[in-house]
């Protein structure tokens, strides 16, 4: 069977993709090089990220927090928003192929 669109990249970008893609009837493969899911940084530097989060401001009405805690509290585990993102983009239909280079 043919394939409409590849998506390289498996990721917190990819994954989405993907979905959306065949959400709308795409029949859409996605590849990534590592096995999915997994806690891999992305590209972006890492202070970069802790940066960002300690310089942003939550619009949460209505909850107060007491004291402080890493900007690595604030943040999802690459692995569980992998498996969620990875998960979406096959049940809408998306063929996943990890570990492909």
């Amino acid at each position: 069977m043919g394939c409409d669109v590849i998506v390289v990249g498996a990721r917190c970008a990819g994954s989405p993709l993907a979905m959306l893609l065949a959400r709308r009837g795409y029949h859409g493969l996605f590849l990534d090089r590592g096995h999915l899911p997994s806690d891999t940084v992305s590209s972006q530097n890492g202070s970069e990220l802790r940066a960002s989060l300690r310089s942003s401001r939550l619009p949460l009405k209505g909850i107060r927090f007491r004291g402080s805690a890493p900007p690595e509290a604030l943040s999802v585990r690459r692995r569980v928003l992998g498996r969620i993102l990875v998960e979406a983009a096959v049940g809408a239909g998306a063929e996943l192929r990890d570990r492909f280079t």
